[in-house]
């Protein structure tokens, strides 16, 4: 994808983009840019979650905690 014009990128794609009229301390890595309208932003979702046994190459211990930190990467979600 390096030096080609592309007309959209999706979660895990590393593009460079160049906008005009932003500085660079008013942007970060993982902000999102899309079309106004087109994201709707969400605080909390449901899903079902697997946890890989320990001869799959996962936990070997159980979660104590009735809540954990779960990092979700390159995620398509459907509706």
């Amino acid at each position: 994808m390096f030096h080609k014009s592309l007309d959209q990128a999706e979660s895990g794609d590393n593009v460079g983009v160049l906008l005009r009229g932003v500085q660079r301390n008013e942007i970060s890595r993982g902000q999102v840019l899309a079309k106004p309208g087109s994201v709707h932003p969400h605080t909390e979702f449901e899903g079902q979650v697997y946890v890989l046994t320990k001869e799959e190459g996962g936990r070997h211990t159980i979660l104590l905690r009735l809540q954990t930190t779960i990092l979700l990467q390159n995620n398509r979600c459907n509706r």
